[in-house]
C-alpha cells in the first residue's frame, strides 16, 4: 500500500480549521451576553422558571460550542504536526537514498 500526502493541501486544511476554531470561539463569546441574559417576563413563578431554563440551555449551548471550537483547534494542530512529520521524514528519506 502506498501512502501519499500533499503537505500543502493538508497545511491549507489546518489553516482553515484554525480559522474556523477562532471564528467559532469569537462567535460564541459575542452571543453569550444576550443568551445568558434572559429575564423573566413577569413576577410569577412560571416566568422565573422559564427564564432559568433559557439561561441553562444557553449555557449548555455555549459549552458545546466551546468544546467544538477546541476540537477544531486540536484537529488543526494534528494536521500541522502531520505536515511537519511528513516533510521531515521525506527529507530524511531523500538524504538516505543518496547514500
Amino acid at each position: 500500500m502506498v501512502f501519499a500526502m500533499v503537505p500543502a493541501g493538508v497545511g491549507a486544511s489546518a489553516a482553515m480549521e484554525s480559522g474556523l476554531a477562532a471564528e467559532m470561539g469569537a462567535g460564541a463569546a459575542g452571543v453569550a451576553p444576550p443568551l445568558l441574559g434572559a429575564v423573566p417576563m413577569g413576577a410569577d413563578a412560571d416566568s422565573v422558571w422559564f427564564a432559568e431554563v433559557c439561561r441553562a440551555v444557553a449555557a449548555e449551548h455555549l459549552a458545546v460550542a466551546g468544546e467544538h471550537a477546541v476540537a477544531r483547534g486540536l484537529f488543526s494542530g494534528a494536521q500541522s504536526l502531520a505536515v511537519a512529520t511528513t516533510v521531515a521524514t521525506e527529507v530524511m528519506r531523500a538524504a538516505a537514498a543518496t547514500i
